[in-house]
């Protein structure tokens, strides 16, 4: 059995084939949401220092706790079983790592968690055409469960 989690989209029980696409109105600037699912098929295993760091925004490398880019672009992030409303979106620092929930403890694997986590891309006004790529690393730490407790 697989110890890795697994990434899926929220709309679809399939893998998440590891690209999320998306397309902005550059002259007028424009925000896109996207979310996906973070869960695991392991019971042996439980899971914990789960963080999503943004790493690339539209193809700038982000220094950590940098919170801008040099062309305005900007990714957010935010764990929420619903789509966030625009003032939770206002709390969300943007070009930032997220913390997530555990899955599972040291006792008990969890194959029923889902963690949601929801992406913003704004895109700002003025931007020329072009194929920009970002990347979005997912870091934790898998752990075996103890048979019966400790």
């Amino acid at each position: 059995m697989s110890s890795e989690l697994q990434i899926s989209y929220q709309e679809f029980d399939g893998q998440y084939p590891g690209i999320i696409r998306t397309s902005h109105n550059g002259f007028t600037g424009e925000t896109v949401i996207k979310s996906f699912v973070i869960s695991s098929i392991s019971n042996e295993h439980y899971y914990n220092n789960i963080e999503l760091l943004i790493d690339k925004v539209a193809g700038e490398t982000i220094e950590e706790g940098s919170l801008f880019h040099s062309k305005g672009w900007t990714i957010k992030l935010i764990e929420s079983a619903d789509e966030p409303t625009e003032k939770q979106w206002s709390y969300a620092l943007p070009n930032t790592k997220i913390s997530l929930s555990s899955i599972g403890t040291e006792t008990a694997g969890n194959t029923d968690a889902r963690i949601i986590v929801w992406i913003r891309m704004h895109c700002p006004g003025h931007t020329d055409p072009d194929i920009l790529n970002s990347l979005i690393k997912l870091k934790y730490n898998t752990m075996l469960v103890t048979q019966g407790g400790a």
